[in-house]
């Protein structure tokens, strides 16, 4: 299952929604890029949402992943979908936290690693609300059947270190620290199968 496009403004967002969809953002930029999307002109949505992405702008930064994900104006890039959630995410996007630990959970366009998926899950989970919370929550205690026990008390032990820190800081320490040769995160675990889906708007 592919990711899902989800565009949102900043005040309004969710994880999970059943339809396609988006909603216009901040004035001009922002504006344009949803605009594109909506007429269905991925190219120029994308080229919109790149200047403003590398600018820092984190909205842009994950409307960009998204659309790496799905392949919508250029072809399907995980690699570059994940350097956007994380760049989103260390910014204290949960949204992108979120989707950057699917994808790290999965193994899809970065190395596994079960210990940096559980805690963006764990944070993102604090900082989401409605529908999105359970869904964090369900994910983070769905992957605890794949981790082996060093990894699971480990993931446990720093995700309560960032109980007191805004999703920001977290994802920006959890991020930073080593994965281990193989690509297989902080501990060896075998890779899973999918990406599950995420729609915003």
């Amino acid at each position: 299952m592919m990711l899902q496009f989800r565009l949102f403004p900043a005040s309004l967002s969710l994880f999970i929604a059943f339809g396609a969809g988006i909603c216009q953002a901040t004035p001009n930029t922002l504006q344009d890029g949803a605009g594109a999307y909506q007429r269905g002109d991925y190219t120029s949505a994308r080229r919109t949402f790149q200047a403003l992405a590398e600018r820092g702008d984190a909205t842009a930064q994950f409307n960009l992943a998204v659309m790496s994900a799905q392949g919508l104006g250029a072809p399907r890039n995980l690699p570059d979908a994940a350097k956007w959630y994380r760049a989103a995410a260390e910014q204290g996007d949960p949204e992108s936290a979120l989707n950057l630990a699917v994808l790290l959970e999965n193994g899809s366009g970065l190395p596994t690693d079960y210990v940096k998926a559980y805690i963006l899950f764990d944070s993102a989970s604090r900082a989401l609300t409605g529908k999105a919370v359970q869904s964090a929550r369900a994910h983070r205690d769905q992957l605890t059947a794949k981790m082996a026990t060093g990894q699971l008390i480990m993931a446990q032990d720093l995700a309560r270190q960032c109980q007191t820190e805004t999703v920001s800081t977290c994802s920006a320490r959890i991020l930073a620290l080593p994965s281990s040769p193989g690509g297989q995160g902080l501990f060896p675990a075998p890779v899973s199968a999918d990406i599950k889906s995420a729609l915003r708007h």
